[in-house]
């Protein structure tokens, strides 16, 4: 696994985790305590504070393309870094982010939560 590698979960193993935890494909960004990863989303709701993508972030020819659909056109990650309890042979790659969407997640890193995602949608729910 590299950073700026993008991972979704195999699709023999979904049933081994809860269906909201993997559901999104993840950026890979590091191993600290397990793998550590980026949600991306076509969900642009403000309420969600997620962080717009440029097309250009991503290289081309791979599963995972920016947006998915006419209606999705747009990919944008979660402000959060999350802790992910899967296992690595659990996951497929399905992209890459380009150099441009490295160096645009190293810019903005810092101000990412880091929470697990059962913790995050806790306090979503409050």
């Amino acid at each position: 696994m590299e950073k700026g590698d993008i991972y979704k979960l195999k699709e023999e193993f979904c049933n081994l985790y809860k269906k909201d935890h993997y559901i999104h494909a993840f950026i890979y960004w590091e191993n600290y305590h397990g793998i550590n990863g980026i949600m991306l989303t076509t969900s642009g709701k403000v309420e969600y504070n997620n962080i717009l993508m440029n097309e250009e972030h991503f290289e081309p020819n791979f599963e995972f393309k920016y947006g998915k659909s006419e209606e999705f056109d747009k990919t944008y990650i979660a402000p959060l870094l999350l802790f992910k309890d899967v296992k690595y042979n659990h996951l497929k790659k399905v992209g890459e982010l380009s150099d441009s969407g490295i160096k645009f997640i190293e810019d903005i890193i810092a101000d990412l939560k880091v929470i697990t995602w059962s913790n995050y949608r806790k306090f979503q729910n409050e």
